[in-house]
């Protein structure tokens, strides 16, 4: 998401006014600004529309040598930027201008071109065509459980909680794993639980609960993403907060329970909830906050609002204008590569 990297950009700024300290840590102090476009105090304010904690800053994960290492990584991007004179976002094109100025003390006054040609998403069919031709390389991925296609299609609609923490960031720890694995049973409510099956991943799962919850849910490897969301029966995304899974839930209309793990996903939560509505975010992964936090995603007036915005930012980014606002930017970033190679 564009927001990310406008945060990113920001550190050399950041960390000049005394905002972070040269390693990426916070520095606590009195409210200030920063060209009235950030303000950070606790909190740091982009675009004038999403107010980020300290703590959604997206290299604040883990150990502090790991938070280290993550800013290491978001420095080196930056410096790429030394030779880029496009940058493609996939993102929203009507959410931000088409350039941004990056901070001259980085870049000696580079302007940097930015084109926003998302959300680039292909049908379902387009996917098939692809895999049919090896062309996106699913021939290396095991087959996905057709099982899963067959018990949705038994389902109520708007009854079934799918959960998914994504495949590359590692596994939620042991006790997290046993206190959601508790809720999704105490909730009786059916459910799709994408799971790694390995023992790192699955170790916190209590004795004996895939064959308790055989019926009423299914715990599985991989699960075919986008052809799960579509299913009317899935009344809600228990989520990471991923880009590309925000993109393809608010594709498929779904309501977005949220719980960030790392890296961008901190600043996606925050626009999810805080700036679109269109999630609740979880506060930890304790039974009880879990449990109350499917009740209110699930049922209820709230539930009806947030499926209302839901609706309504489909309509915003992906329309049938959006999508040719999308094809448009992407051509006039092809001529602006075909004018410099001919220049």
């Amino acid at each position: 998401m564009f927001a990310t990297y406008r945060v990113v950009f920001a550190i050399p700024e950041l960390i000049l006014n005394g905002f972070i300290s040269e390693c990426g840590t916070p520095i606590l102090h009195h409210h200030h600004k920063i060209n009235q476009d950030i303000i950070l105090q606790q909190d740091l304010l982009i675009s004038n529309q999403a107010k980020l904690s300290t703590k959604d800053l997206p290299w604040l994960v883990g150990e502090p040598s790991s938070q280290k290492s993550r800013f290491a990584f978001w420095l080196r991007v930056i410096n790429r930027t030394r030779s880029l004179p496009w940058i493609l976002i996939n993102s929203f094109p009507k959410e931000d201008n088409n350039k941004i100025t990056i901070l001259p003390s980085l870049l000696s006054n580079h302007q940097l071109q930015t084109f926003h040609v998302g959300p680039l998403m292909l049908s379902i069919n387009d996917k098939k065509i692809l895999k049919n031709n090896n062309i996106n390389g699913s021939s290396n991925k095991k087959e996905h459980d057709k099982n899963i296609i067959q018990w949705l299609e038994k389902q109520e609609p708007g009854t079934v909680i799918y959960i998914s923490f994504g495949t590359w960031v590692g596994p939620i720890a042991k006790e997290k794993i046993t206190e959601l694995a508790m809720a999704l049973e105490e909730t009786k409510r059916p459910f799709v639980w994408v799971l790694k099956d390995e023992k790192q991943w699955r170790e916190g799962l209590p004795e004996g609960y895939l064959d308790r919850n055989a019926k009423n849910g299914k715990v599985v490897a991989w699960a075919p993403q986008e052809e799960v969301l579509k299913f009317q029966a899935v009344g809600c995304y228990l989520t990471h907060c991923g880009w590309n899974s925000t993109m393809e839930a608010i594709r498929h209309e779904k309501r977005l329970l949220c719980y960030p793990i790392s890296g961008d996903q901190f600043v996606n939560c925050n626009y999810i909830v805080g700036v679109w509505g269109i999630g609740i975010k979880l506060e930890g992964l304790e039974r009880g906050v879990i449990l109350d936090g499917i009740e209110k995603i699930m049922v209820g007036r709230e539930a009806e609002m947030i499926q209302k915005k839901v609706s309504e930012m489909k309509a915003r980014v992906m329309g049938d204008q959006e999508i040719c606002a999308t094809a448009s930017n992407l051509e006039s970033f092809v001529e602006v590569v075909r004018e410099a190679n001919c220049c």
